[in-house]
């Protein structure tokens, strides 16, 4: 285990499903993926949060009448900041997966 910079358990799902209650990193480079990806999963909720969602809502994948915002916890934030370091590019899969309004369920639907 010694070239593993971090160890997470699994927690079902995606290969990159880190449970965040239980994380271990040794030897991760400050400039390092490892790094990277807790950076990313703490500035985008910030700067979701920062104008209240209303550039989230902008873009037409969350409601603003919808009672919950989206999988905006600190799992779907790891877990698309994990699998944007592991395909190189970032990714907000996870935490904009539920945030579609109503009538895109309709529209995918309907062919």
């Amino acid at each position: 285990l010694r070239d593993v910079n971090m160890l997470c358990l699994y927690e079902g799902g995606s290969t990159v499903n880190c449970n965040a209650g239980f994380i271990y990193v040794q030897n991760a480079a400050p400039d390092g993926p490892v790094a990277w990806a807790f950076r990313h999963a703490a500035e985008i909720p910030l700067l979701w949060a920062d104008d209240e969602f209303k550039h989230i809502q902008s873009l037409g994948v969350m409601d603003e009448h919808r009672p919950a915002l989206c999988l905006t916890f600190d799992q779907s934030y790891l877990h698309d900041a994990l699998l944007s370091a592991a395909v190189g590019r970032p990714l907000h899969m996870w935490a904009l997966m539920t945030c579609q309004p109503d009538t895109w369920g309709a529209k995918l639907d309907s062919g």
